[in-house]
């Protein structure tokens, strides 16, 4: 079959895209590797930069509102301190 007669829905692109956009940013966020995609997803972050922001800000003061969270970032506090003073000993 050539490949002009092959046709894909904006519905199964939209869904590649969404399916694959958390693995993006993390690769993106996280690596020095400059993928063609890079460029466009810089452009992206960029153009929505207030958006992310109160997402991301939602997003922390929903956890530091959150009991759980708030118990185990305090043990993760605590063990850390004894293990600096551990050390210094």
């Amino acid at each position: 079959m050539p490949l002009q007669d092959v046709s894909i829905s904006s519905e199964l692109i939209q869904t590649a895209i969404q399916e694959s956009l958390p693995m993006i940013l993390k690769e993106k966020l996280s690596s020095s590797y400059s993928s063609p995609i890079s460029k466009v997803v810089d452009e992206a972050l960029k153009e929505n930069d207030g958006s992310i922001r109160v997402f991301v800000s939602k997003v922390i003061a929903d956890a530091l509102s959150d009991t759980k969270f708030k118990d185990e970032l305090a043990k993760l506090v605590l063990a850390k301190v004894i293990e600096s003073g551990l050390r210094n000993k």
